[in-house]
Formats: C-alpha cells, structure tokens, sequence
C-alpha cells in the first residue's frame, strides 16, 4: 500500500493517539502496525510506518530502546504536554 501524504497524516495521528491512550506502550515496527494503527493501515508498507517513527523520534515523540537481544522497541519519550 502506497500511502499518501493524507495517509501518513493519518498514522501519524492514530500512532501519537495510542500513545496518549496507552502511554506505557512499547512496540516493534511490526506491534505498531498491528496495535497502534487501525484496521485500515494493517496492510500499510513498513518502510512508511518507520519513517513515520523515525519523525516521531526527530521531533521527540517517541524514543527507540534497544533489547538486549537487539529488538528494537518504539515508547513514548517521557510527558507529553
């Protein structure tokens, strides 16, 4: 799925969504798409939803964590005003 630049808006959104819904949350790429976006973005590219994260994480939003088994987890990065 190509998504648009609506498209993005919209996962961006639903992700920053969950997170103020679920702000202990932590997820693969994989566990966002199948916890945090809806139904409609289930199919969506994961190259997309990871550069969705990684502006997320630009902007502060999200933080990545590294297990120690080198899995990458995606969390909210502290409070939120």
């Amino acid at each position: 799925m190509g998504a648009d630049e609506s498209d993005k808006a919209n996962m961006r959104r639903e992700i920053m969504q969950y997170l103020q819904m679920h702000p202990n949350a932590a997820d693969s790429l994989n566990g966002v798409i199948d916890w945090w976006l809806s139904d409609r973005y289930q199919a969506a590219d994961v190259k997309e939803v990871e550069q969705i994260i990684e502006q997320l994480i630009t902007d502060g939003l999200v933080k990545k964590v590294f297990l120690i088994d080198r899995t990458v987890l995606y969390k909210r990065n502290g409070k939120w005003d």
